[in-house]
């Protein structure tokens, strides 16, 4: 499908010398405007979103869709619907008044939750959205071309009838009149032969006539022509084939969309869902009329602008040996942040996290800072449309509080001029305590009173440690004291461990 490509970049560049963007040489009333953001929502009409007789519903579904392989109607498990694919996404109403993208499980229901019957007035409402065109505009004489890189698909039954409408491109001319095209590709089915699947692509075809387009410097708002459009149809003389004499029963809503268009459809074998088929009253031709002021051109769409981000993160005081965590918010205006943040201590990445609806949060492992306040750096990447943004955030980490858990002289008598054993724990929560512990003998009755003894020394790799006085001469009571001196990682911590009498 390479004449569509070919013919918008024709287009695209007779507009930019008719504008001067080439030459340099804008004429005094002629002010050419480079899009790279514009944005067309289009609401084709109720039938697109009405009830099928059979397959549950017409839907939309952004992307072109896969192969079926047989007219038959899709299923979850195909993986063909999709809300979003690249710049292109489908929409469907809220009954509060907006839009939101809908799901395989709600496309067939109404902006009210009721699913959708192929009655008039029944419809899903869901549109598609091609975001990102580029190309040129001029409000001044009223040009513009715009082509869009992505496709969606319109499916009728379900899915047993689909195509696909890849690269759209938009072209209006002075007169207020214009076009939308796209290259299609579908298969080609027939209610008389159910084995027929055959695929049928068209390039350049028209799948929408505008005219009275008024441009301005934003966009525009019009109606795809329908109403009084006459087309050349096989099968005119069968009512429900071809297209229905325009009587004055059906002239309200008597029309077509644009013959290329049908001439495809007519192979695909959709050809009646696109005009008016029938010349009574009423019935599913009105449905078929295109959306009043359903087609939305907007050239810098707002939507689709990048916005500021802002991050925010706190991060509650901790011991060391204690697991936390950074709590991380990033806000969008009019968006959910995205993606992901990493938090950082200098050049050294201490954690990443995903975003989810716009908040995360990033272990602190038990050990990963030192004992003291850390200034570090919460970085968000930034994703879609949101740009990123870094905030500092303080962490303090304190001592862990030890905790000398035993403290027991081995034997409560001893002998004179023999020497004392004490067995010492220490323990703090997350990690193993390490530095020095000292022990102290002090005599308080009998010739011992007044005698001070003291020992030192470390404890081991699992915090433990028996420290041995020196040989005790003088017979009378000894109160034990252990004080544990503290490390650079825990604090200090004492405990009696009770009374030695020497004989």
């Amino acid at each position: 499908m390479k004449s569509l490509r070919a013919a918008s970049a024709t287009l695209l560049a007779a507009s930019l010398i008719a504008g001067g963007a080439i030459t340099g040489a804008a004429s005094a009333h002629s002010a050419p405007q480079s899009l790279n953001n514009a944005t067309l929502a289009w609401s084709i009409n109720d039938e697109v979103g009405g009830g099928a007789y059979f397959g549950g519903c017409n839907f939309l579904s952004a992307g072109t869709a896969g192969n079926t392989r047989s007219a038959r109607p899709w299923t979850a498990s195909d993986g063909f619907y999709a809300a979003q694919a690249g710049n292109v996404r489908i929409e469907k109403p809220t009954a509060a008044g907006g839009w939101q993208a809908p799901t395989w499980a709600n496309k067939c229901q109404d902006k009210n939750g009721t699913p959708v019957k192929p009655i008039i007035g029944s419809t899903s409402g869901n549109r598609v959205v091609l975001t990102k065109g580029v190309g040129s505009v001029d409000p001044a004489t009223g040009t513009a071309t715009i082509r869009w890189n992505g496709s969606f698909t319109v499916a009728f039954y379900g899915g047993m009838v689909y195509w696909s409408a890849v690269n759209p491109v938009l072209t209006v001319a002075a007169d207020g009149t214009g076009t939308l095209k796209a290259d299609l590709a579908g298969y080609a089915s027939d209610m008389d032969d159910q084995g027929k699947w055959e695929p049928l692509t068209a390039d350049d075809v028209t799948l929408a006539d505008l005219s009275g387009v008024s441009v301005s410097s934003t966009g525009f708002v019009t109606t795809p022509n329908y109403l009084g459009v006459a087309v050349d149809v096989e099968g005119d003389d069968q009512e429900g084939v071809g297209q229905a004499d325009q009587n004055s029963t059906n002239s309200a809503y008597w029309g077509s969309f644009p013959q290329s268009f049908i001439d495809y459809q007519q192979e695909l074998g959709a050809g009646p869902y696109w005009y008016t088929s029938s010349t009574s009253e009423g019935g599913i031709d009105v449905k078929k009329v295109t959306t009043s002021n359903g087609f939305n051109v907007v050239f810098d769409d707002p939507a689709n602008k990048p916005v500021a981000s802002t991050t925010t993160a706190s991060a509650p005081a901790k011991a060391y040996g204690q697991a936390s965590a950074v709590n991380i918010t990033v806000n969008a205006p009019g968006r959910t942040a995205t993606g992901t943040v990493t938090l950082k201590r200098g050049s050294a990445t201490l954690g990443t996290a995903n975003l989810s609806a716009g908040r995360a949060s990033i272990p602190l492992g038990a050990t990963a800072l030192p004992v003291g306040t850390h200034q570090l750096s919460v970085q968000y990447a930034g994703a879609g449309l949101v740009l990123p943004s870094t905030r500092a955030v303080s962490v303090t980490v304190s001592k862990a509080k030890a905790k000398v858990s035993q403290a027991k002289a081995t034997k409560k008598k001893i002998k004179r001029k023999k020497k004392s054993s004490v067995k010492v724990t220490v323990m703090a929560p997350g990690v193993t305590a390490s530095g020095k512990v000292k022990v102290t003998w002090r005599g308080t009755k009998g010739k011992a009173k007044g005698v001070k003894v003291t020992k030192s020394k470390k404890l081991n790799k699992k915090g433990k440690v028996t420290i041995k006085s020196k040989k005790l001469k003088k017979r009378g009571t000894y109160k034990v004291q252990v004080n544990y001196t503290g490390s650079a990682t825990t604090s200090t911590a004492k405990k009696a461990a009770g009374k030695v009498k020497v004989r």
